[in-house]
């Protein structure tokens, strides 16, 4: 199967390196029908609560840039919040080494200013680049230091300490004035593009139809913003190991409030496991036969996903093959017996024939192969031609979906 032709290049869209976000449904999300993923020389903001994955989305970023560009990809990841992990996690779960001495490390927004320049000024002009800030909330300004440092300085002879209480404004008032005004261009003007990570906080004045959640920054942030990526945990992944509940992962919903594409406002949900990374193969059968609940619970049709071209399933189809193998009367008996219910449903009918071996053998060369969600994920993990196309009907689905939204109007000037 083939991409469909609004992703792959047009002659209106230029043909230069993107940033693949490690996950398909996201680079859709990302690439706004222009793209797969994130066009290089823009500015990213990332924000949620927290452990909700932010993180983990950038450096599951970084390491598929690796991947596809090698020695020609360069990168920086600037740990304000001192929990990087990156390091230690590099090698197991994407195969990378990593030198964090190597990397540029900021205190103050002018420090990580004056970084982000030295690491355009060494980008080559050959390769391309990330910078991940982690996160803005991270820094503080000099001008707050030298405030923090004259108080302990009274303190410490035995006066009066005050806070002016400026920091919020200081802080915003370099962004807008002097770091998105000077690195804006020059980011459009490289192969880098900048992540910025920022953390919800409660915002004290939201009111009855104000904003809940806001984020530092200011309002220069949300301006110089290519895309805006909200983060919001669904589920967390547990299971029970000799008694303790043991969380192993996270699904999680991210949405664009801001994509300067022609489509915004675009959500998927992706599943991250703390040992494996983003779990791309299972998010995409999770999208491709629609196996997850609003709240992000694994359905029942999870247990019986149809991998093939045969017959559509559907009740009809079911019911007919039912008949063809006089079997129909039987399974709406077994279900009123077991649910009081002898209506026929999808669920239902296929679990009845795949739990019968004579019958599962019928349906699967009528229908096509029945898996579980575990079994259909090893099975793809193994076979590059089944990743393949399961990555173009993931493609084609999402494209179905944009179609039928589409408003098919004529152009006005044509």
């Amino acid at each position: 199967m083939t991409q469909t032709k609004s992703i792959k290049s047009s002659k209106n869209v230029k043909a230069t390196k993107t940033f693949r976000t490690g996950s398909t449904l996201l680079d859709l999300v990302a690439g706004g029908g222009m793209r797969m993923g994130l066009p290089y020389g823009k500015i990213i903001n990332v924000r949620g609560d927290k452990s909700a994955g932010k993180t983990f989305l950038t450096m599951e970023g970084i390491a598929a840039n690796i991947h596809k560009y090698g020695d020609k990809f360069k990168w920086n990841y600037d740990d304000c919040e001192s929990g990087f992990s990156f390091e230690e996690n590099a090698r197991e779960l994407w195969n990378i080494d990593v030198n964090i001495e190597e990397q540029y490390q900021s205190d103050t927004v002018e420090e990580m200013d004056a970084h982000v320049g030295m690491f355009l000024d060494d980008l080559p002009k050959d390769g391309c680049g990330a910078y991940v800030l982690d996160s803005l909330d991270g820094l503080s300004t000099n001008e707050t230091q030298a405030r923090a440092d004259d108080r302990q300085t009274k303190a410490e002879k035995g006066k009066d300490v005050d806070n002016d209480g400026t920091y919020g404004t200081s802080f915003a008032k370099f962004l807008s004035q002097d770091f998105f005004k000077d690195k804006a261009p020059r980011m459009e003007d490289s192969n880098a593009i900048m992540f910025i990570i920022s953390q919800y906080r409660d915002n004290i004045n939201a009111g009855l139809f104000g904003k809940k959640n806001v984020v530092s920054g200011g309002r220069a942030l949300d301006f110089y913003c290519h895309t805006v990526f909200e983060l919001r945990t669904l589920k967390k992944l547990t299971r029970t190991i000799e008694g303790q509940l043991i969380t192993y992962g996270v699904r999680v919903e991210i949405k664009t409030s801001k994509s300067k594409t022609p489509r915004p406002f675009r959500k998927c949900v992706v599943t991250i496991l703390y040992d494996y990374g983003i779990d791309d193969i299972g998010s995409n059968i999770d999208f491709l036969f629609g196996l997850l609940t609003e709240t992000g619970e694994l359905k029942k049709d999870a247990e019986n996903i149809i991998w093939g071209t045969g017959k559509e399933i559907t009740i009809p189809n079911l019911k007919a093959f039912l008949e063809e193998h006089g079997e129909y009367d039987e399974c709406r008996a077994a279900r009123k017996k077991a649910e009081k219910k002898d209506t026929l449903t999808i669920a239902w009918a296929v679990s009845y024939i795949t739990n019968n071996p004579e019958l599962k053998e019928h349906y699967t060369q009528v229908f096509g192969e029945t898996f579980t969600r575990d079994e259909l994920i090893a099975q793809i993990e193994d076979d590059p031609k089944m990743a393949r196309e399961l990555e173009n009907r993931v493609i084609e689905k999402w494209e179905r979906i944009e179609a039928k939204a589409a408003s098919n109007r004529r152009g006005k000037y044509t």
